[in-house]
Formats: structure tokens, C-alpha cells, sequence
């Protein structure tokens, strides 16, 4: 069997579907193909055979696009999500950062993404602070472990909100300071004979 009589019977090669033999040109076979798409080209026979081409030109760069108007395609987890879960970053052409929020969380504290929703769930998908029923979307460590925005994954306490959070880090995660600030508001409120807000 010639190699053309072969294309011709195999027929589908990845989204192309051969329709006919066209010529054959500086000792290469080309194909008349049809994409999926409905585009119509000519293929060389051993792009076909060796899967160098298994689409139209137009078909392969919408799968290689990794965003559209709704969604991006994260660079960790591999998932289309939301253009809500990226934060915002204007040098890249989706204006979007290449993470997820949550893979951006996790990377940066060297934990895995099911330890991170383990503690969500613990959590109930609330602040782990007592009494906050706002999300957390902060991961809160040990600060006398790793300094910084950064930690090594041993030191994580839990996720926190980010009004809690930013508090946490106000106090330096001192206790002392805490029990103070609460001692000093409950004072005030004592003093002035009042149980509402400050």
C-alpha cells in the first residue's frame, strides 16, 4: 500500500479529516483536509503521520489561549476558573496574575491545596477567629517561625479574614498586646457605662 493510499484509508488524524490527495511537491505528499471547524487546508502527509498537525491554525491557538472574557486557565492547579479567583496584574495580557488565589496561598506557605480546604472545612468556611462569620482568605502562621509573607508550611494556624488578619499582624501575634487591647476597650466601656461599640 503507497502512503497516499494510506492517508487516504486512515482518513482522521487528530481534528483533521482528509478529503483528498492534491499534489505531490519537492518530494513531499500534500492533503486536501478539513478541520472540525469547517476549515479547509492543505496538510503535508507526514504532518499528518507524525502529529505534527492535528488542527487548523485557528483551533490551535484557541487551545493554547489560557484565558477568555470570563475565565482563566490557572498555571498551578491546571483549572479554568473565574476571573474573580486572579488578582489583578497589569503587565500580563489577561491582566491577571498566573495563579489562583488559592494557588498563589498555597505556594506560598508550602502547603498542598487539600490541606488548605481540610482547614476551611474545619473551619466551616469562616474566619478562625471566634464569633467572625466573614470567609478567610488569609492564611495565618507563627510569625516567630517565619518572618515575612512567607512560611514553611509547619507553622500555619489557621485562615484567616483579612480584617482579622491585618490585626493580627498590627499586634505582631503578641498575646499580651491583644489582652491589653481588649482590656483597655472594656475599660472604656465599663467607665462610660456603655456595652455597645467604642
Amino acid at each position: 500500500m503507497s502512503v497516499v493510499d494510506e492517508v487516504l484509508k486512515q482518513q482522521t488524524y487528530g481534528d483533521w479529516h482528509v478529503l483528498e490527495f492534491v499534489e505531490y511537491r519537492k518530494r513531499t505528499l500534500y492533503f486536501s483536509c478539513q478541520c472540525k471547524c469547517g476549515i479547509v487546508s492543505r496538510v503535508s502527509g507526514s504532518n499528518l503521520r507524525s502529529g505534527h498537525s492535528l488542527r487548523c491554525s485557528t483551533c490551535a491557538a484557541t487551545m493554547r489561549r489560557t484565558f477568555n472574557e470570563n475565565e482563566k486557565l490557572c498555571g498551578r492547579c491546571k483549572e479554568w476558573l473565574s476571573l474573580d479567583e486572579f488578582l489583578y496584574d497589569p503587565r500580563r495580557p489577561s491582566k491577571r496574575c498566573a495563579y489562583c488565589r488559592t494557588c498563589d496561598t498555597i505556594r506560598r506557605h508550602h502547603i498542598t491545596k487539600d490541606e488548605y480546604l481540610q482547614m476551611l472545612r474545619r473551619q466551616n468556611q469562616q474566619c478562625a477567629i471566634s464569633g467572625c462569620k466573614n470567609f478567610p482568605s488569609h492564611v495565618d502562621h507563627d510569625h516567630s517561625c517565619c518572618s515575612g509573607k512567607r512560611s514553611c508550611g509547619k507553622c500555619v494556624r489557621g485562615v484567616l479574614c483579612a480584617r482579622h488578619n491585618t490585626a493580627m499582624g498590627g499586634f505582631s501575634d503578641d498575646p499580651v498586646e491583644l489582652r491589653n487591647a481588649a482590656w483597655y476597650i472594656e475599660e472604656y466601656r465599663n467607665h462610660h457605662g456603655k456595652e455597645g461599640s467604642v
